[in-house]
């Protein structure tokens, strides 16, 4: 094999990394909001399942948005439901998913 060749499994690798450089970069911008410590720790706790989501709706609609527009949408409702977010109406993580996908 030369330098050049995939080693294989290379792909999932440079995938992940791909994943942790991506998270890091939405974990910055996320800091320069104007949020409460409570509500940007809800958000950055939402990173990899905003993720993953937004990896499952571009599979389906791939024709119609990049990656990069799912993610923004993705963040973007995260921040948003953080502000009606109430902790007595039960955990986080669901109450996000099904309100990011309502909008």
């Amino acid at each position: 094999m030369n330098a050049e060749e995939p080693r294989e499994g290379g792909h999932e690798n440079e995938q992940e990394r791909l994943d942790e450089e991506e998270r890091r970069e939405a974990a910055r911008r996320v800091r320069e909001l104007p949020l409460t410590e409570a509500q940007r720790a809800l958000v950055l706790s939402a990173l990899r399942r905003v993720q993953k989501t937004a990896k499952t709706l571009g599979l389906r609609w791939s024709s119609m948005l990049t990656m990069r527009e799912l993610l923004s949408a993705g963040h973007l409702g995260v921040v948003l439901v953080t502000q009606t977010y109430n902790p007595s109406i039960g955990p986080f993580g669901p109450y996000a998913a099904n309100r990011v996908l309502e909008r």
